[in-house]
Parts: structure tokens; sequence; C-alpha cells
């Protein structure tokens, strides 16, 4: 597997939907490849983030930058018509 390849499989790997054969080659993809590596435990940590501010009530903590909440915001819009 190559770093392409990774990228491709990144979603099943998190849902957990990799047959057997193919969740081995990540594996061993990720343990070759620090940058691999480093993006995955950053998107698993944005997946995460994510996750959490869907089920949080209340405001947003001060300490958030304003720029992360209107990327958010923004991502929520619909796409404006072509």
């Amino acid at each position: 597997m190559n770093c392409r390849e990774f990228f491709g499989f990144l979603d099943d790997f998190l849902g957990e939907s990799l047959d057997a054969a193919t969740l081995e080659t990540f594996a061993r993809h990720v343990k070759l490849c620090p940058p691999c590596l480093r993006y995955l435990e950053t998107y698993r940590t944005t997946v995460e983030i994510a996750h959490r501010a869907e089920l949080a009530d209340g405001p947003v903590e001060p300490s958030v930058p304003e720029e992360l909440i209107q990327a958010i915001l923004d991502s929520r819009s619909p796409l404006p018509a072509r």
C-alpha cells in the first residue's frame, strides 16, 4: 500500500469495515510511514472533536479560534448554486 491508497481506505478503516487482509496491509503501511501515522492520528482527533461538537449544547469555549468556528459553520451551509 502506498500513501495515496492509504487515504482511499481511511474512512473504511475508521468505520471498521476493512477485510482482514486489507486491514493488515493498512496497519503495516501506517507502522512504516510516519507521515500517514500522523495524518491518521490528526484525522481521528478531528472526527472525535467534530462528533463532540455535534453533541455539545451551549456556548463555544472562548479558547476555540474564531476561524475554526467559521469553518465549521461554512461546512454546514449548503453549497451555492452554479
